[in-house]
């Protein structure tokens, strides 16, 4: 987990589809939005989900190690959490198909 922002806080600023800083953001009522970094309850986060927890820096080299502990999990523990399910799609035709049969049968018996 990576946290962005600082501890003392500080506005939001808002950008255009092209990244060019057009405001801050506000709430409903018009208010400019400020955020404050939460780093005891990312911490707490990280902890109880069995990750790590680490800051933003201006460089990035945060989001190089996530990136590398993300490719060293193995396939295996990944792939151990997947099941494939079947899904029966011909039940009522089957149902149907034996509702038939046993009219026939008994059609046959009474005749």
């Amino acid at each position: 987990m990576i946290g962005y922002g600082t501890p003392e806080g500080d506005v939001i600023p808002r950008y255009d589809a092209a990244g060019n800083r057009i405001g801050l953001v506000a709430n409903d009522a018009g208010q400019i939005v400020t955020t404050r970094l939460d780093e005891d309850s990312l911490l707490d986060i990280a902890e109880a989900a069995g990750g790590t927890y680490q800051r933003a820096t201006d460089t990035g080299v945060e989001s190089v190690a996530v990136i590398a502990s993300v490719q060293e999990l193995e396939l295996g523990a990944v792939g151990a959490q997947l099941q494939s399910l079947g899904v029966s799609r011909y039940g009522w035709a089957v149902l149907a198909a034996l509702v038939l049969l046993g009219a026939d049968i008994w059609r046959r018996r009474e005749g």
